[in-house]
């Protein structure tokens, strides 16, 4: 994906999709949910870096909200998440820390 772009002090990372998408409604609006994962993310980085720069030539109001599913140490179990990072057209870069997460096993982009 071009137009997203993970990193840490480790590197870059490859997103890869696993096909499964849903919508959520929310109050302040809807969102479609990517699920993907991160290639050569086998070392825990302290914290992940977005670059996002998707839709927002088309549509200023988009926004992209970032949620880690099932990070064990937080409880967060049976598709749970939070969001870690919300991205909008004024800030389109942003970090967040992970390093107090036991089990990565993967990242929900809506």
């Amino acid at each position: 994906m071009d137009n997203a772009k993970f990193s840490s002090e480790l590197g870059a990372y490859r997103i890869v999709f696993t096909g499964e998408m849903s919508k959520l409604n929310l109050s302040y609006g809807d969102f479609i949910n990517f699920h993907f994962r991160l290639e050569n993310s086998e070392n825990l980085p302290d914290s992940l870096t977005l670059d996002y720069d998707a839709f927002f030539d088309e549509d200023p109001s988009h926004m992209c909200l970032v949620a880690m599913e099932y990070n064990w140490k937080a409880g967060l179990i049976n598709n749970e998440h939070i969001v870690a990072l919300y991205l909008s057209e004024g800030e389109r870069e942003g970090s967040f820390s992970i390093k107090e997460t036991s089990l990565w096993k993967g990242f929900l982009l809506w």
